[in-house]
């Protein structure tokens, strides 16, 4: 989570479900969400189709750069839910 000095919300990526766990379902998510704190409200934010994006991510750190016009969100480090194949003889 880190906080948008300009659009004075707080923005949220990632996480995990240990319910799904317990299924042997993918527990990370890809999740990326803003609080806008002048309003209150969660808002889901959608990607666009050609966006780059983290996939099943959790445990990562994130900072925001900004030059009070725009915002960046850089995200680094984290865990990465990987399915391994196994190969029987």
């Amino acid at each position: 989570m880190a906080f948008l000095p300009n659009s004075a919300a707080l923005v949220l990526f990632g996480g995990r479900n240990d319910t799904l766990c317990a299924e042997n379902i993918t527990p990370m998510l890809n999740d990326l969400h803003l609080f806008l704190l002048d309003q209150k409200v969660w808002i889901q934010v959608k990607y666009s189709f050609d966006s780059e994006r983290l996939s099943n991510v959790s445990n990562s750190s994130m900072t925001v750069i900004s030059d009070y016009q725009q915002e960046k969100i850089i995200i680094f480090g984290g865990l990465e839910n990987h399915i391994k194949a196994e190969s029987r003889l």
